[in-house]
């Protein structure tokens, strides 16, 4: 039985939640990522953001200058343990209609799971790998 911090994507790109939105945009152009999660402080997940929140904040005339990311980001993260099950992983992201989770692990971010880990495990190891 695999779980999730065996498949799982180590964070390489976070966003200060105090970080404007013109910054987050050049840190996604420069890592050539699609969006970040946004982390405060202590290191807790607050939000996610997209190159596709930058582009609709843009459109309808906001101020990416003097906008912290943390206003734009969607704040609806969903978040999963580093030791939960590829399964529960699989039936969260189901039931969210998300496309990736945040894994963290007392609290703290340490990774991020998406579709394609598991689209991975899956095509290598079968379907029966991902535990209960």
């Amino acid at each position: 039985m695999y779980t999730v911090g065996d498949i799982m994507s180590q964070v390489v790109c976070t966003i200060p939640d105090d970080k404007l939105v013109c910054e987050v945009e050049g840190v996604l152009v420069t890592e050539k990522i699609s969006g970040a999660p946004i982390i405060n402080l202590s290191g807790m997940v607050t939000g996610f953001i997209s190159k596709s929140d930058i582009v609709h904040f843009d459109f309808i005339g906001g101020d990416s200058y003097t906008t912290p990311a943390q206003e734009i980001c969607r704040i609806n993260v969903v978040t999963i343990d580093s030791t939960d099950s590829v399964e529960l992983a699989a039936r969260t992201m189901f039931h969210n209609k998300a496309h990736r989770l945040m894994v963290v692990h007392d609290g703290k971010l340490v990774g991020m799971l998406s579709e394609m880990d598991i689209v991975k495990l899956v095509s290598e190891k079968g379907v029966g790998k991902l535990g209960h």
